[in-house]
């Protein structure tokens, strides 16, 4: 407080009210291998229909990670997508460039100008072959509509048409329409092929009746996507305003020309109206409309990469008078297109037959960011042990919130562990001693087989994005510290049936190596029938529910005790901090979470050294609850002639 230079009365308030709030356990995340979407750059996802709009259908190399990522969404809404980076990833690109590569819009917004331009015109958004499916159309005020010089003539029953005079290959582009009147029949037909500047062919013969029998018949070029807008591009309402005598406004489409997308070749994915060729150009609302400046910003498809100029398209597209696209919008007279112009993209590859140990554990190191990913639960999909062990040491072990669920695979890494001889249980329990010993790892008994319904066949899936799912579910039902086994929270959702279904037998050999397994049960379903951690030694870390309990705890607590930092170590203070953490734990404890716990905060451990090296200590003492992993019923048959109670302790 400020001391008084004269009389007065002040008044301030002080805050005791502080509370340890809880913190969100059920996000997850995958780290692997899709055919679309930014590349290492983790995108958050709700559901399926946003796991597929983002990172495109699954296929027979990315379907372990991709439906290990739709089991987890059965349980959970809240999920991180991780797409790795392979080997020989490639971005379709305008001029087929084979070592052309966009990873995200991050490293999109740091290309240089030529690296950009190495790629044409267009690119696709995002690495993979998806990108070869799609085309940029555009059309202009002459482009959209245009009459054509010369005249044509039609023969009947045919399907090429001769002009005289005329230009078809500057004037025309495959796919648009001619219309014309033959014989007093009006007929719009779609070009398919241009063989010169008087000779073209349709996609249907012309009737009997459609021979010209006059010549000089007028023609008119529309761009294949006319009818899709509703008005003739002009000028900007920029451009009006400054006076200028150029038509500066284009319309655009991106196209599903193979379908690949969608499903139906030539579907339109995105609709651009009234762009602008000028980079000056403004929305009525202010917005930037220069086009390429809006694809870049807002499509989901495509860059513009570099401009529209008469250097990279063909001289007979782009009018001889007025600047190219880009210019700066003045007074600036565009040049106007002679036709519409339609640009394919190619040589897009993602490589995802062939990932890399690299490129898993690049995408790994993101998730080590405690600040910037708030995950809890990291699923694997399909992973080897040199992943796995890096996801334990370099994620988990660092951030110490988070624990990593894994799916053994056979010891070749080459077909999934299938069948319950001893054979594939050792298969299975080599996997898991290649694995670092970790409160932070669990471990499952490999696959499930589940339905692909976007290629209409059954799939062998990883089981670690059901357990990490379940574990979300958990918290849902009850509380973190609750075990995600058991007929009451451990059904595993969409399974046919189980690689490895284990014996009474090979559950307790698995159980022994710390691998938790999935079980057939009649009438019940698929349930899990284990919550222990891959900790080898005997704590009570070693089950799944003692490790989360403990990391909700941790992390609540420490994230409360940032409020103290820079505040002054006194008594007060202390007690202000045990004043916040014991209801929290008595909250916990409250809701089945701890048996017991104490707190010490004082002068015994804040010693005057303790204070003088600027630091605060507490030590929080916390007596777990345990799950039952084993029931034994006694049943005694006691005669008529004798008490309960003399045979109660026999």
């Amino acid at each position: 407080m400020a001391f008084f230079v004269s009389p007065a009365v002040d008044w301030v308030e002080k805050d005791f009210t502080g509370i340890v709030k809880g913190v969100p356990s059920s996000f997850g995340a995958v780290v692997g291998v899709f055919n679309w979407g930014a590349v290492n750059k983790p995108i958050q996802v709700s559901n399926e229909s946003e796991l597929v709009a983002t990172y495109g259908k699954p296929d027979n190399d990315t379907a372990p990670w991709f439906f290990a990522a739709t089991s987890f969404l059965s349980y959970s809404s809240n999920l991180w997508v991780n797409r790795i980076k392979t080997t020989a990833m490639n971005t379709a690109n305008a001029l087929a460039a084979s070592a052309f590569l966009i990873e995200n819009e991050d490293v999109f917004e740091l290309m240089a100008s030529t690296d950009r331009d190495a790629g044409g015109t267009f690119s696709a958004r995002y690495p993979g072959s998806l990108g070869n499916s799609l085309a940029v159309s555009f059309a202009d005020y002459k482009g959209f509509q245009n009459t054509l010089t010369g005249t044509i003539a039609t023969t009947a029953s045919s399907a090429t048409i001769t002009g005289t005079s005329t230009l078809f290959l500057k004037e025309l582009t495959v796919g648009d329409n001619l219309e014309f009147t033959a014989n007093s029949v009006d007929y719009s037909v779609e070009i398919t092929a241009i063989a010169s500047d008087t000779s073209l062919t349709i996609a249907t013969a012309l009737p009997a009746g459609g021979a010209n029998t006059v010549a000089g018949l007028t023609a008119v070029s529309k761009w294949k996507y006319f009818s899709d807008f509703s008005y003739r591009p002009d000028a900007t309402g920029t451009q009006e305003l400054l006076n200028a005598s150029g038509k500066d406004e284009i319309h655009l489409v991106v196209v599903d020309k193979n379908g690949a997308f969608t499903g139906t070749a030539g579907t339109i994915l995105e609709k651009y109206t009234g762009l602008s060729k000028g980079t000056g150009a403004k929305t009525s609302t202010g917005e930037n409309n220069y086009y390429a400046d809006v694809l870049n910003r807002f499509s989901r498809y495509v860059y513009a990469t570099d401009v529209f100029d008469d250097t990279n398209i063909s001289a007979d597209l782009l009018g001889a008078t007025g600047s190219d696209p880009g210019a700066a919008l003045s007074t600036t007279a565009f040049k106007t297109m002679n036709r519409s112009a339609t640009v394919t993209l190619s040589a897009g590859d993602a490589d995802s037959e062939s990932p890399t140990n690299a490129g898993f554990l690049a995408g790994l190191d993101f998730f080590a960011d405690d600040e910037q990913y708030d995950v809890s639960l990291l699923f694997l999909g399909k992973a080897n042990t040199v992943v796995a062990n890096y996801a334990v040491t370099n994620v988990a072990h660092l951030r110490r919130d988070l624990m990593v669920f894994a799916s053994p695979q056979d010891v070749s890494d080459a077909s999934v562990v299938q069948g319950n001889t001893s054979t594939e249980i050792d298969k299975l329990i080599a996997y898991a001693d290649a694995l670092a010993t970790s409160s932070y790892l669990v471990v499952d008994n490999g696959y499930k087989q589940m339905y692909d319904r976007y290629n209409d066949l059954n799939r062998w899936v990883p089981l670690n994005g059901d357990l990490a799912g379940l574990c979300a579910y958990t918290d849902f039902v009850a509380d973190p510290w609750f075990s995600p086994a058991g007929q009451n929270r451990g059904i595993v959702k969409n399974c046919i049936k189980l690689a490895v279904n284990p014996n009474k037998t090979q559950q307790g050999t698995l159980y022994q190596a710390n691998v938790n397994f999935v079980i057939s049960k009649k009438g019940q379903g698929h349930v899990l029938f284990g919550d222990k951690t891959h900790l080898i030694r005997p704590s009570a870390f070693d089950r799944i529910n003692v490790r989360r309990m403990f990391m909700v705890v941790e992390k609540s607590i420490a994230t409360a005790a940032q409020f103290m930092l820079f505040e002054n170590n006194t008594d007060l203070t202390r007690r202000q901090f045990v004043a916040m953490v014991e209801p929290f734990l008595r909250d916990v404890q409250g809701r089945s979470g701890i048996e017991d716990f104490r707190i010490i905060a004082d002068d015994t451990v804040n010693t005057p050294q303790v204070i003088a090296n600027n630091e605060f200590r507490a030590n929080i003492m916390i007596r777990p609850v345990y799950s039952i992993n084993f029931i034994l019923l006694t049943f005694s048959a006691v005669g008529g002639n004798i008490s309960f109670d003399e045979v109660a302790g026999a």
